[in-house]
């Protein structure tokens, strides 16, 4: 029984480091993954995790929520993005990055949908926030300097939670393995 929870844990390791590409809540999975494993597994094992570990895990994923919201709301704050204007930034993001996911896996399977993830994701924001800003009133060439902030925010926000995440799923194989 012990192998399908090492299995498990492991894929949902792997799953959450995958969803963080797609802006979804793939460090949160991987810590829920940890305490599920922590509680199944008996601490004697060989192969259990520590409550340490759960703990390290849990406010790593807090981290990697907080910086990319902060590089997020920083891209498109700073140039004086709306409401609606970062709303739409946020849907224009998951559109793209899901879009980017398709069209990057059949330009270059595998890699190239993580790399479409991450460019067309911030595309996509920039899109949205530049619709936002013009559906708004403003001009067009300051709705297309929003659009470029939250597009660089949502990137380098994706790109630090991402970071976040491999620190996450290497700690926790390593515990498998130690």
């Amino acid at each position: 029984m012990i192998a399908l929870w090492v299995v498990l844990y492991v894929l949902a390791m792997f799953t959450g480091v995958g969803l963080n590409l797609f802006g979804l809540a793939g460090n949160w999975m991987m810590f829920s993954a940890s305490i599920g494993y922590f509680l199944l597994v008996e601490g004697s094992h060989r192969l259990a995790i520590s409550l340490k570990l759960v703990v390290v895990l849990g406010v790593l994923a807090l981290m990697g929520e907080v910086l990319e919201t902060m590089a997020s709301m920083l891209g498109a704050g700073k140039s004086g993005s709306s409401r609606r204007g970062m709303i739409l930034s946020v849907l224009g993001a998951l559109i793209g990055s899901v879009f980017g996911f398709s069209v990057g896996n059949l330009v270059v399977p595998i890699v190239g949908g993580v790399f479409g993830i991450v460019l067309l994701s911030g595309v996509g924001a920039l899109l949205g926030a530049l619709l936002g800003e013009t559906w708004k009133g403003r001009s067009w060439q300051e709705s297309l300097s929003i659009g470029k902030g939250a597009m660089m925010g949502r990137i380098l926000g994706s790109l630090a939670k991402s970071f976040v995440a491999a620190v996450m799923l290497t700690l926790g194989i390593l515990a498998l393995c130690v």
